[in-house]
Order: structure tokens, then C-alpha cells, then sequence
């Protein structure tokens, strides 16, 4: 279902809370999907991280925001306060051989 977090976030925890659930992760596949405004804005970021944070508290669960690295693939695409937010990140490349790697960083 298309989401606007930052819009939405609000009425996402209302519909997880009817459900009468209290889930240990919430996975928002992805971030470009869910965030209405620049990837690069300050702003619209930090008003993203707050939405996420806000899910985070309600329930007291892991939030995992899945995000595409960059066209060089050494970083995630825009505003570096997704990675000053993350308490981690885990990047998965697939090798020659076709093996897909993990490599995590962990604040």
C-alpha cells in the first residue's frame, strides 16, 4: 500500500494498534516509496526519522527502513542524517560469483 510516513505515521500506528498486536519490527520497504519530498532535504529527512522514531516508541519495536545505496553504491542516497540516525546498517552486495555478502555498521 502506498504511505506517506510522514503524513501517515500516525494513522499506521492506529491500524497496527487495532489490530491488537504489538509487533517487534516494523519494515518499511522503501524509503523512496515512503517519503513524499527530496531524499537530499534536511527537512523532509528529518521530519522522516521522526515519523519512523515516533513508530519506534509506540510499540517499543525495531523499525527497518529498507533504502537503495547511491549510483556508486559506497553510500545511501541522500541527506547524511539517515546515517547519523541509524543504529545500524547492513548493506548487501552480490559478488562475482554471485553470492550475496553482508557488511554492517553498527552505531
Amino acid at each position: 500500500m502506498p504511505l506517506n510516513l510522514i503524513k501517515d505515521h500516525r494513522q499506521l500506528i492506529a491500524d497496527i494498534r487495532a489490530q491488537n498486536t504489538n509487533p517487534l519490527c516494523v519494515v518499511i520497504d522503501a524509503l523512496n516509496r515512503s517519503l513524499v519530498g527530496s531524499e537530499k532535504s534536511d527537512e523532509a529527512m528529518s521530519a522522516y526519522l521522526k515519523a519512523a522514531n515516533a513508530i519506534e516508541e509506540a510499540f517499543g519495536s525495531l523499525v527497518i527502513i529498507v533504502h537503495r545505496c547511491g549510483i556508486d553504491g559506497k553510500r545511501p542516497r541522500g541527506h547524511t542524517s539517515q546515517t547519523g540516525a541509524a543504529d545500524v546498517q547492513i548493506s548487501v552486495k552480490k559478488d562475482d560469483a554471485g553470492h550475496h555478502r553482508c557488511h554492517g555498521r553498527v552505531r
